[in-house]
């Protein structure tokens, strides 16, 4: 009986460090929409800037930092000296902190000098 207690013991012992070995990383990431894809290209929003008509309606992966609510459904991207607005598409708008690193992944809208990209997805880092 006492043999069979430890085994026991042993085992539960065993699961539970089993599963702190886990990659928490992505249990722990705060995201809004859709899981961004592994395979698209990081773009800088400078060059969507120099070049609009190179990255007109296509997917962009763009890293920088959350810098404000622009208004109910938009918000705006800020990455170096530069900002634009970005429209979430099926969600709403994350309501987090000024500065707050972040990652969207979308499509690029180019209308006369109007850059703005309909977010998919977006992941805090």
């Amino acid at each position: 009986m006492i043999i069979r207690g430890k085994f026991l013991m042993l085992l539960l012992a065993l699961s539970i460090t089993q599963c702190g070995c886990a990659d928490h990383a992505k249990f722990n990431k705060i995201q809004f929409g859709q899981a961004i894809p592994e395979n698209v290209e990081l773009v800088k929003l400078k060059q969507i800037m120099e070049e609009p008509a190179t990255y007109n309606n296509k997917e962009v992966l763009l890293e920088g930092q959350f810098a404000g609510i622009c208004c109910e459904s938009d918000f705006f991207y800020k990455e170096d000296f530069e900002t634009i607005e970005l429209s979430p598409q099926g969600f709403p708008s994350p309501k987090l902190i000024v500065g707050t690193p972040i990652r969207a992944y979308g499509i690029a809208r180019v209308s006369g000098d109007r850059i703005r990209v309909e977010v998919k997805g977006v992941e805090v880092k």
